[in-house]
């Protein structure tokens, strides 16, 4: 059994002309950086970021910098999104497996529908303070 950490992407981002790991194209916001420092001393098998552009990342997999939101894409699209999303986790991870979600509700809503390995949101009902507080332990 693995245990794997999905991790948010940011609205804060490095602004690059070229492609940068995305681990450090996200280093702009405080929150990122919390959950990463996290979910790192958790020492999961695996951790993965969540982009609304570009899906399902690897921390130094290179990107572009970019400026769009599941909020700014229709529900079908955003269906489509987490299907795929959802498509690649199942075929990377055994059933065994175990997903510790660091991203939004709007995110999990997508992604966890067509999901077939455990999972569980560890930041569920907390408020920005508090998830802060929590990460900082």
């Amino acid at each position: 059994m693995k245990r794997v950490a999905l991790i948010p992407c940011s609205k804060n981002k490095i602004k690059t002309g070229g492609e940068v790991k995305a681990v450090d194209l996200y280093s702009a916001s405080l929150l990122f950086r919390k959950i990463l420092h996290f979910v790192l001393k958790q020492k999961y098998d695996k951790i993965f970021i969540i982009s609304a552009k570009y899906g399902l990342l690897r921390l130094n997999q290179k990107i572009q910098y970019y400026d769009s939101s599941l909020k700014n894409i229709s529900k079908i699209e955003r269906v489509k999104w987490g299907d795929i999303i959802s498509s690649k986790l199942n075929k990377i991870l055994d059933k065994s497996d175990y997903i510790d979600f660091y991203i939004p509700k709007i995110y999990i809503k997508y992604i966890s529908k067509n999901l077939q390995i455990n999972h569980k949101n560890i930041l569920q009902g907390m408020r920005i303070g508090e998830r802060l507080h929590f990460l900082s332990t």
